[in-house]
């Protein structure tokens, strides 16, 4: 049998009956499965915006990073050179 397996952070609204809904109306109104489809819709819609966040501040990082690095290289090339930036 197979099986799916959640982060702790997937899983807790689904043992929450206050977490917010998500409607489906292709399914009956009171249905477990809609319950259940709902609140995995939440909780990977807020997993996802942290993680957006998160990936928005490591690109803006490496962006920083990389700007350094370029100026660092140009430096490091002008020693080669022999060049003494004047």
């Amino acid at each position: 049998m197979n099986r799916i397996m959640f982060s702790g952070d997937a899983v807790r609204p689904l043992l929450s009956r206050e977490s917010p809904r998500t409607v489906f109306p292709e399914l009956p109104p009171g249905s477990r499965t809609g319950a259940t489809l709902s609140r995995l819709v939440f909780s990977w819609s807020a997993l996802l915006d942290r993680t957006d966040t998160q990936i928005g501040d490591i690109r803006s990082g490496v962006r920083h990073l990389a700007t350094r690095l370029r100026a660092a290289d140009g430096d490091v090339a002008g020693d080669l050179r022999g060049d003494d930036g004047a």
